[in-house]
């Protein structure tokens, strides 16, 4: 059989989604007179071993051929195809294998012509390291000879589906879905009677059983006629988010013809309704990691946000812009407490000890302190101070810094301690001079005032 892989060309594939995909471009003009299987063999013990399904009402792959027209091509053009067909003779095959457990597979595509009552041949062979399995995997149910979409069967009826071309739908919850047959003007009858069933597939791993009223709500039936022009509109609601089966029954006459189409149906949330609710979670973790001062989380939500491209949106972009000011504050404010995590217990200890150390150093430390928490008005003297400067629990001095919660001290502690202080305290250079440690508390109290100045 003659065909050309559209993806897949390497012989080894891995795995990271439960799920693996491949499609081919059938250079026959058999179409639908093909048939086509897929054998999953697990790699255990040494050994090769065909995979089984427990469940004799689901398998593992889904296959389907479609005819695609000049304006549904969605063919890369940097595929080479050997031989193109015309539009009204390209066929695709479509192959979607789920795997039951994670291991190391050889997935065996055959084929054959059904006209020329050919044996199955190897189409492909390829190896696959599944490394994920989702607990919550569906697998697919098995269908009757016509498998899914359009088919031959369906002509022979008189039908044609001008809606839908592919065997497998993706529809929004909670809205209508309809689906349009038309009678064909060579159809031998125009009394023809549309029966859809539609039943929700149930996951291979849920080993619970329905009772009857669960079970309804998970099949749905309904019936059809003709309109004037001769379409048949097959209206459903779909109000679940779930993977559904739609088999499609046709009576001519009067005369039960059987199934003459299935779709597979996965029915999504609206897009527009999934970016509105991303969008309103991602304003309420932005607003959110503003407060405090942890990095971690804003710097996570931050890249989220880029990458997402809601950053520049309309609705973001303002906390967005006050997210990136408060990063940089906060980083300056991380670096500030690792210069103070690197005093030494010495270093402590000189300050301790000074008898009249500078006022403006006297002001920095009564300043730092007020804002851990101390009485302001029981830290009038040096020596009020003096105990409360120690790496010693349980006044570790660095301890109380680095556990200090901005959120939690508010607007009115941080104020208060900020009158302690007069302008040009906080100057950098003064501040070394004066004393190396002395400069790393006021270079802390100093990003301490300006993420206040941020909260809202």
């Amino acid at each position: 059989m003659k065909m050309t892989a559209l993806n897949g060309k390497e012989g080894v594939n891995i795995c990271t989604e439960g799920e693996i995909e491949y499609q081919f471009q059938l250079n026959s003009t058999l179409g639908f007179c093909q048939e086509f299987k897929c054998v999953a063999k697990l790699y255990e013990n040494s050994i090769w071993k065909i995979e089984k399904l427990g469940d004799i009402n689901l398998q593992m792959d889904f296959i389907q051929v479609i005819k695609e027209s000049e304006e549904n091509n969605t063919i890369d053009d940097s595929v080479e195809i050997q031989n193109p067909l015309t539009n009204k003779q390209r066929f695709i095959l479509t192959i979607k294998f789920r795997f039951p457990k994670i291991g190391l597979y050889k997935l065996e595509i055959v084929g054959r012509s059904l006209e020329r009552n050919e044996e199955l041949d190897f189409i492909a062979i390829y190896t696959v390291y599944v490394n994920v399995v989702h607990d919550w995997v569906v697998f697919f149910p098995k269908v009757e000879d016509i498998g899914w979409g359009p088919n031959p069967y369906l002509d022979k009826c008189g039908l044609e589906a001008i809606s839908h071309k592919n065997g497998e739908i993706r529809c929004i919850v909670d809205q209508d879905l309809e689906l349009k047959f038309r009678i064909l003007p060579e159809s031998k009858t125009t009394n023809i009677t549309l029966r859809y069933k539609l039943r929700e597939i149930i996951t291979n791993y849920d080993n619970l059983e329905l009772d009857k009223e669960e079970a309804s709500k998970c099949e749905k039936v309904g019936e059809f006629r003709p309109m004037k022009n001769g379409i048949i509109l097959v209206k459903l609601h779909i109000d679940r988010l779930s993977e559904m089966v739609l088999n499609i029954s046709a009576t001519l006459n009067k005369t039960d013809k059987g199934h003459v189409i299935n779709y597979r149906i996965v029915a999504e949330k609206d897009p527009q309704q999934l970016l509105a609710d991303f969008r309103g979670k991602l304003i309420e973790q932005l607003s959110e990691n503003i407060k405090g001062t942890a990095i971690v989380q804003l710097v996570q939500i931050l890249n989220t946000a880029r990458a997402s491209g809601l950053h520049r949106d309309i609705q973001v972009k303002d906390v967005f812009k006050t997210a990136c000011t408060r990063y940089v504050h906060v980083k300056r404010y991380r670096e500030c407490i690792n210069k103070i995590a690197r005093i030494t217990g010495n270093d402590v200890a000189i300050i301790r000890a000074m008898h009249n150390p500078d006022d403006k150093l006297v002001r920095i430390i009564r300043t730092a302190l007020v804002v851990l928490g101390e009485d302001r008005h029981k830290l009038d003297k040096w020596e009020h101070m003096q105990p409360l400067i120690t790496l010693l629990e349980p006044n570790n001095l660095y301890r109380r810094i680095k556990k200090f919660n901005i959120v939690e001290a508010g607007n009115k502690r941080i104020n208060m301690a900020k009158t302690i202080l007069e302008d040009g305290d906080l100057k950098p250079i003064e501040l070394v001079k004066l004393n190396q440690e002395a400069a790393a508390f006021g270079h802390w109290l100093q990003a301490v005032f300006e993420i206040n100045e941020l909260n809202p």
